[in-house]
C-alpha cells in the first residue's frame, strides 16, 4: 500500500518533468528526443498500472484465502505480466532520460557524444 502512495506520485512526476523537459528542448531535435522518449515510457507505465494493475490490485484486496476464485492462477499471471511489463516501461524511461543527459553533457563541454564523433577527431 505504501509503495503505491509514495512512488505513484514520483512517477506522474516524472512523466511530467520528462514532458517539460522535451518541450523546453524542441529546437534541439537530439537533445528532445530522449526527454520525449521517457515521457512516452512513463507515460505507458501509467496506462498499464491505471488499465491493468489498479484494477486487479482492487479485485486482490477483497480475496482471502477461503474466498479464492477459481481464476485466481489466472489473475495471478495477469498481474506478474502487467508488473513486469509496468516496471519494462520505468527502466527503459529512465535508461531514455541518463542517456539523454549524458549526451547533453558531452554536447555542452565539447565531447563526443558518440565513438563514432571520437575516432572522426
Amino acid at each position: 500500500m505504501l509503495f503505491g502512495t509514495v512512488l505513484g506520485p514520483v512517477e506522474v512526476l516524472a512523466f511530467l518533468t520528462s514532458v517539460a523537459l522535451a518541450a523546453l528542448l524542441r529546437h534541439e531535435r537530439s537533445a528532445a528526443l530522449p526527454p520525449l522518449a521517457g515521457a512516452v515510457c512513463f507515460g505507458i507505465a501509467i496506462a498499464v498500472w491505471a488499465i491493468s494493475l489498479n484494477p486487479i490490485n482492487a479485485e486482490l484486496s477483497g480475496w482471502t484465502a477461503a474466498t479464492l476464485p477459481d481464476t485466481w492462477r489466472a489473475v495471478r499471471v495477469q498481474w506478474e505480466l502487467s508488473h513486469a511489463a509496468h516496471a519494462g516501461f520505468v527502466l527503459v524511461g529512465f535508461v531514455a532520460l541518463i542517456l539523454g543527459a549524458l549526451a547533453d553533457r558531452a554536447r555542452t563541454r565539447g565531447l563526443p557524444a558518440t565513438s563514432d564523433e571520437a575516432l572522426a577527431r
